[in-house]
């Protein structure tokens, strides 16, 4: 009773310590477990387990059994352990060579006979591949792992080695680290809201982006990862994928390691052929150079009391863009030529290609030190720069921009202590400051934006979201200050584990000091002037995370061959918006607006439960069970969108007859009216204060208004022999409260519905597609779904945002899949590793939103096609991976990959002419004109029925080792895309001329040399 007491007085001083310090915790160790028994199966109590490694700067942890001769030792790192087993009146066993991962309960069992315990009997094999505790999917990474398998060291090459892990941008396109780092994030299992974590805590800012961090880790400070993809426990939010990283601590032995890659422009191998030719595509993504250079030291500082770890990387790649050319025109689009009568379309420039200039530079240091006999305490500086330039391509280079993060800094310190030998106290504090910069691309200059409506927008970039990124410059600053603190109660059955997490931060967009292009951007429809699209900016805003706050209670028993893993996690977020201004531009004045609070402020509590069986008694066989519930992540996007600074009207579109044919807008822009060449404003709010987004109550505030999924998995996991373990899994996930993930299929998020009209206000119709052989079935078919407001309303909205099933309570939106992976170690070193998954997944939109919403008009296709299936086509990858040691120190690996093909789709502007057959009328936005040049944006393939050929890639890797001393030196050669593959990964999906003309396709074959030194 007296431990129980004090276990809740050090919980309730962590709960304390959690709100006050200024954000996810995660397991960041591992742990061993297991039954000590006698010769005759007697159980055996009060028998001394000690797990040593050079990985502990401790270097001994220790348990002692407990009456049911059950032992557990927590907060192990990762790396190789020898396990020792005594009593008196028993010979000692020592198991030795157990390999320890991130996040595993490794189980080590013991048989011990009478004797004396200075006789000491050591047991050799390899090491146990079934967690029979745990009830959590999750995929090991190692060092080793890392470095001996030919991929490129980023984030997307995570996707590339795990079995039903796909990335939420698309394909998995980079081929040898040329595409550099992208902060786009992972989905699995029909997820996407997964976090990456270090030290236990998420390394993202409170940017919408709140699963996809821009901190990118530096592989030579990393000293393992782990990817857990189902069965997540109440320590974390979110169901996956969630990317637990290990940092290398340095040890007692002072080492070095350092890291060179090169393949320049000579190194590559055209795969350009007749059918790409034939489908408008000139030339591919050549390779100019792609590198990747970086050392890491470590060591002691004090034996035993301080070590130190520091990685200094520098890596990136830049290449050709794939059918992708400047302008040869460009300065025709500059006012000043337009108003001389010298405006000129577009002509690609074959000369002067699109370059895709990725890099990344990091420098960071690790200080661990014991302070005490038993706490001990690190703390990590990292320090980065790195620039996705441009960020994509849509159609010319002038119409992209630069992405750069600088600085882009992650400071944390962590702590821990274990109080007595069955109570654990952690805690952990981290610091993220990030500068997101928007740079112009080259030759842009003071060019007007124009969107050709048959073939995409080029001219400089353009955007009329609240994001503006019209605007270059700094375009915001984004920062986090998060906490935990949790306390482990530990005992040979029972693990029972308590926490609390806070998160604040602030997302700040816009800048002080930007340079503006135009305030307006031309449509053009073959040439010719048919609208305009303005926004105002220039544009500035702040939303805050007041506290995102986690607490959590985590069980585990075991008890003869089951481990009960049940959860209880709570989630609260309360958002605000403080007092700020916007500034004045072109078609705004300054305008200021009050405090707005509790946006949003969410309550919710999920259940976790999960079950881990050990069929046959032996730790080599397991079965498991796991259901929770998992909300969505959540930063300051609903702030941003409520936001008045950007909740006002931010653009507005009206057509442009250019009756005088000098491509000037004749008119006044400032009259949201029809005149002159003009017609009236799509949104009349435009210019003005109004606020034309608000959420309804029931998305904003309240108890579980939160979107959310239901996970459920069941596998088995079995050792098949030593080494050799195999999993095979089934996984649901279904979302509520109009959640979805992000790729592919989507199908979700709130109803933004235009409450100033009704669906009595709009005309249905039908209208035929055009007739062209690159459609289905040479397409000519009808298409109907398509709406048009009433002439009269045009123009008015105020949209409410709320939850979906007001409006379809049989929306779903439902994935069922099945991963099947294999895990070998054999011979010297041989290893294999990968397996195959599929999947399917249901979304049914129909009834949202209703016929006139906002959305309706913004993504037509959720009107037209609202119920469609993903098919295992589109889900469906296998990939492996494996090396094997080869005479004389050669070491040959490889990788494979085949994964879907890119879901094709087409945009049509549908002219009025077109339309009207249909309607019986003109469109709307004709407004009074006789003669109108306005068109409606709709969708003319059905979801998820098109796809581009499946990517397959083939990568190898041959290395040598020399040995000299304690020099260790590996020379490698690899080849990457050994077929020499030419997947399409984007396509142009503006019907049109350029319609399916591939904009990017995997990159050629290629070397690329480089070695590795230890010492």
């Amino acid at each position: 009773m007296e431990m129980r007491m004090r276990a809740v007085k050090v919980v309730v001083v962590a709960g304390i310590l959690g709100v006050l310090l200024p954000a996810t915790a995660w397991a960041q160790s591992g742990a061993m477990a297991g039954v000590v028994k006698d010769t005759t199966g007697a159980v055996l109590p009060g028998v001394t387990v000690e797990a040593s490694s050079p990985a502990l700067i401790e270097k001994v942890k220790s348990s002692v059994t407990d009456a049911e001769g059950q032992y557990r030792i927590e907060d192990l790192r990762p790396g190789i352990y020898a396990v020792t087993f005594s009593l008196t009146g028993f010979s000692s066993v020592r198991r030795d060579g157990l390999e320890l991962s991130l996040g595993v309960t490794l189980p080590v069992n013991a048989e011990m006979r009478v004797g004396s315990v200075e006789e000491t009997i050591t047991v050799t094999g390899a090491s146990p591949v079934v967690d029979v505790q745990n009830s959590r999917t999750q995929s090991v990474l190692t060092r080793a792992t890392l470095d001996t398998i030919p991929i490129p060291k980023n984030n997307q090459s995570l996707a590339q080695l795990t079995v039903g892990v796909y990335q939420t941008s698309g394909p998995m396109s980079d081929v040898g680290g040329v595409k550099g780092e992208n902060y786009a994030g992972l989905a699995t299992h029909g997820g996407a809201d997964g976090f990456t974590l270090m030290d236990g805590m998420r390394t993202t800012t409170s940017t919408n982006f709140v699963t996809n961090s821009r901190y990118q880790p530096n592989q030579f400070s990393v000293q393992e990862m782990v990817l857990d993809t189902g069965g997540v426990s109440a320590e974390t939010m979110s169901g996956g994928v969630n990317i637990n990283i290990v940092g290398k601590e340095g040890g007692n032995r002072f080492s070095v390691t350092f890291s060179g890659e090169y393949a320049g422009e000579n190194m590559q191998s055209s795969n350009l052929t007749d059918e790409l030719i034939a489908r408008g595509l000139s030339n591919v993504s050549a390779l100019r150079h792609v590198s990747d250079v970086g050392i890491g030291v470590g060591g002691p500082i004090k034996q035993d009391k301080l070590w130190f770890y520091t990685a200094h990387r520098s890596w990136g790649g830049l290449s050709e863009a794939a059918g992708i050319y400047q302008n040869v025109n460009q300065a025709a689009l500059s006012p000043s030529v337009i108003a001389a009568g010298g405006f000129k379309p577009f002509v690609a420039d074959r000369s002067n290609p699109g370059l895709n200039d990725n890099y990344a530079r990091d420098n960071n240091v690790r200080l661990t030190w014991q302070a005490t006999e038993k706490q001990r305490v690190a703390f990590f500086a990292g320090f980065q720069d790195y620039c996705l330039c441009p960020l994509t391509y849509a159609f010319a280079p002038e119409a992209a921009y630069g992405y750069r993060f600088h600085p882009n800094n992650l400071i944390q310190a962590t702590w821990s202590y274990p109080v007595t030998s069955t109570l654990l106290l952690q805690a952990g504090y981290t610091n993220r400051n990030e500068h997101h910069i928007v740079e112009k691309i080259n030759g842009t200059g003071d060019a007007v934006s124009v969107v050709e409506q048959t073939l995409g927008t080029y001219g400089a970039v353009w955007s009329s979201s609240t994001l503006q990124r019209a605007a270059y410059g700094d375009h915001g600053q984004q920062g986090q200050n998060s906490t935990r603190v949790s306390l482990a109660y530990v005992t040979g059955a029972h693990n029972l584990k308590a926490g609390v997490q806070t998160f604040t931060g602030q997302n700040n967009i816009g800048g002080l000091t930007v340079t503006n292009n135009q305030p307006y951007q031309y449509i053009l429809r073959n040439g010719v002037p048919v609208g305009l699209n303005l926004a105002a900016y220039p544009h500035q805003h702040v939303a805050k995370v007041k506290l995102d706050l986690g607490l959590y209670v985590q069980d585990q028993w075991t008890t003869n061959r089951w481990t009960i893993n049940a959860g209880l996690r709570y989630d609260s977020l309360n958002g605000y918006n403080p007092a700020q201004c916007r500034p004045a531009g072109e078609f705004l004045p300054e305008f200021c607006f009050e405090e707005l609070k509790n946006v949003p402020n969410w309550k919710d509590i999920s259940p976790r439960f999960g079950v881990a069986y050990d069929l046959f008694g032996n730790a080599k066989t397991a079965l498991k069970v796991s259901v929770g519930r998992y909300v969505k992540p959540e930063a300051t996007d609903i702030a941003n969108r409520t936001n008045a600074a950007s909740a006002i009207a931010a653009g507005t579109s009206l057509t442009w007859t250019d009756s005088n044919a000098n491509f000037i807008p004749d008119c006044d822009l400032h009259n949201p009216n029809a005149n002159g060449e003009c017609g009236p404003y799509d949104n009349r709010a435009f210019g003005t204060k109004t606020a034309t987004t608000a959420f309804a109550q029931d998305v904003r505030e309240g108890w579980h208004v939160r979107q959310f999924n239901w996970q459920t998995a069941v596998s088995i996991q079995h050792e098949l022999r030593p080494g050799f373990g195999i999993n095979v899994g089934y996984f649901n996930t279904r979302w509520g409260n109009g959640g979805s993930d992000t790729y592919p299929g989507g199908g979700g998020d709130w109803v933004t519905d235009n409450t100033l009209v009704v669906p009595g206000d709009f005309t249905t119709f039908c209208a035929n597609a055009p007739t062209d052989a690159r459609l289905p079935d040479g397409g000519g078919y009808q298409l109907c779904g398509l709406y048009d407001v009433a002439p009269a309303l045009f123009g008015r909205v105020n949209n409410l945002v709320s939850n979906p099933k007001n409006f379809s309570p049989t929306r779903k939106n439902v994935y069922n899949g099945i991963d099947t992976s294999v895990n070998w170690r054999f011979g010297r070193g041989g290893l294999v590793y990968g397996g195959f998954a599929i999947g399917r997944k249901s979304v049914d939109r129909c009834g949202l939103p209703e016929p006139g919403t906002a959305t309706a008009s913004t993504a037509p296709d959720l009107a037209q096609f609202c119920s469609y299936t993903v098919p295992n086509s589109a889900l469906s990858q296998l990939k492996l991976s494996g090396s094997y040691p080869l005479p004389w120190d050669i070491q040959a690996s490889a990788t494979y990959v085949n994964s879907p093909g890119i879901p094709i789709t087409a945009t049509y502007a549908l002219p009025n002419a077109a339309a009207s057959v249909g309607l019986g009328r003109n469109l709307a936005s004709c407004g009074t004109a006789t003669v109108c040049t306005a068109a409606k944006t709709i969708a003319l393939i059905q979801p998820f029925t098109e796809f581009e050929k499946r990517l397959t890639k083939f990568d190898v890797r041959l290395a040598k080792t020399f040995r000299i001393d304690r020099v260790r030196i590996q020379p490698r050669l690899d080849l990457y895309n050994v077929f020499n593959s030419n997947t399409i990964t984007s396509i142009n999906t503006t019907f049109g001329p350029a319609f399916r003309r591939p904009l990017a396709i995997l990159d050629g074959r290629f070397a690329k040399i480089g070695a590795q030194v230890d010492f």
